[in-house]
């Protein structure tokens, strides 16, 4: 409490000293309401980016420059059936990604971490991953990186395209079944036609 009323937030130390043979306590203030409103600042910027990453409809996963798992959003719990807690720390790799592809995310990983680049890095692509029961499915996926003080963080933006896929592969059957039927109607207006010439 400062002599006008007003109040601010301290960090005191009380330290015991003897003073001319006496006990004494030795008090030292300091002012730290700058530090405490940055501190709660920072919370409520972390708070609003954990409320915005787990609204996400799509799997949002974050990986260190090791490749070990620093972030799993609620999307990507429901897709994978991992939860986050599970996966914290896991590498990527054995976590999400179909055995047969792994040397080659690792390669990835090890590319970027000399090169700066990587195959996936600032592009959107398809590939397959894997749920925890060993089924795979197809996604598509979009990595960018992030840069931190103890080295780059990879956040990936994940999508299941089972449905598109399957829409994609039905509407492929109904041209096909389409351009089938527009044959035999040729074939059927031709037959009239050559029937109708005999006939004359």
């Amino acid at each position: 409490l400062r002599p006008d009323g007003s109040t601010f937030e301290a960090d005191m130390r009380v330290i015991p000293v003897r003073y001319r043979g006496e006990p004494h306590v030795l008090t030292v203030v300091r002012d730290i309401t700058e530090r405490r409103q940055r501190e709660r600042e920072l919370q409520r910027s972390e708070a609003r980016l954990r409320a915005t990453v787990e609204a996400a409809f799509d799997c949002i996963i974050s990986i260190d420059g090791e490749g070990r798992i620093v972030e799993f959003n609620g999307a990507a719990e429901r897709c994978f059936g991992r939860t986050r807690a599970d996966v914290l720390g896991l590498l990527l790799a054995d976590v999400i990604i179909p055995e047969r592809l792994r040397q080659g995310h690792r390669d990835g990983v090890r590319k970027f971490a000399h090169s700066g680049e990587g195959p996936f890095v600032g592009r959107l692509v398809e590939t397959t991953a894997m749920r925890a029961d060993g089924s795979e499915f197809p996604v598509e996926v979009a990595i960018s990186v992030a840069a931190a003080p103890d080295g780059n963080i990879f956040v990936g933006h994940m999508r299941d395209i089972t449905a598109r896929r399957q829409a994609e592969s039905q509407r492929s059957e109904l041209e096909t079944q389409l351009r089938q039927a527009q044959k035999m109607e040729a074939i059927g207006q031709l037959t009239g036609g050559i029937a109708h010439d005999f006939n004359n």
